[in-house]
């Protein structure tokens, strides 16, 4: 209806299968000319095949994002270090629990002269540099240093509200590949606002797409690896 071609309803479908075969062909060619349009512009198509191929995945787990992250992070392991990526068999399986998510304060309903909205940027890798979230850098709910005087020292760590905490040094796989695909994204808009006053209009848009990719991975982390509990993710390799 946005692009001005109508719909007609179900029971006209069935009206139309039955008495004009023509029109109903007619109708639904339509209906593929409308996803070519608009993919024309939103270029879904494109971004879900250069999703893929960033993370090393194939085309048909586009959409599938826990699957994506693994395969990214797999990648990664075999290209930057000498460990491997854990198999089921040997990762103990945690008890399945409901993790509460954020709180989100219903708005007051009613018009206002000003209104102020709060962004912030990256929020969820955020998270994860800042505070140092790896399961290398968690420390033991009981553990304490020992200084050379015997007396007990406090080592830098966060503590996230459930209690667990985790020491700021060294840096963590995961905020480490967080932080690569931070400086990662903020190249690609460079590259993008370069297209862009050069009149580069193809350039502009792959650059827009590439963008997308690194938004996707960097809030997928946050996200895919805290949902190993549910009946299809708790056996997948990195929960």
């Amino acid at each position: 209806e946005l692009m001005g071609y109508g719909k007609i309803e179900r029971p006209s479908v069935q009206e139309l299968y039955e008495k004009n075969v023509e029109h109903l062909c007619i109708y639904n060619i339509w209906d593929c000319v409308l996803v070519a349009r608009a993919d024309r512009i939103w270029q879904m198509v494109t971004f879900h095949i250069d999703k893929a191929e960033f993370a090393g995945s194939a085309l048909e787990y586009a959409t599938k994002n826990m699957v994506l992250v693994e395969s990214y992070f797999a990648h990664w392991f075999r290209e930057n270090t000498e460990d491997i990526m854990p198999s089921v068999k040997h990762v103990p399986r945690r008890k399945k629990e409901k993790i509460p998510g954020a709180f989100v304060h219903p708005p007051p309903a009613g018009f206002f002269d000003y209104v102020i909205e709060f962004d912030n940027k990256m929020q969820y890798p955020a998270i994860i540099i800042t505070c140092n979230l790896d399961n290398t850098t968690r420390l033991p709910d009981d553990f304490c240093y020992a200084g050379l005087e015997g007396d007990d020292v406090e080592i830098a760590h966060s503590t996230l509200p459930s209690g667990r905490r985790y020491k700021l040094d060294p840096e963590g796989t995961l905020p480490h590949i967080l932080r690569t695909l931070v400086l990662m994204r903020e190249a690609i808009q460079a590259q993008m606002k370069e297209c862009k006053l050069a009149g580069d209009e193809t350039g502009r848009i792959a650059c827009k797409n590439m963008d997308r990719v690194f938004k996707f991975f960097m809030n997928s982390f946050y996200g895919a690896l805290a949902s190993g509990t549910g009946e299809k993710t708790k056996f997948r390799p990195m929960r």
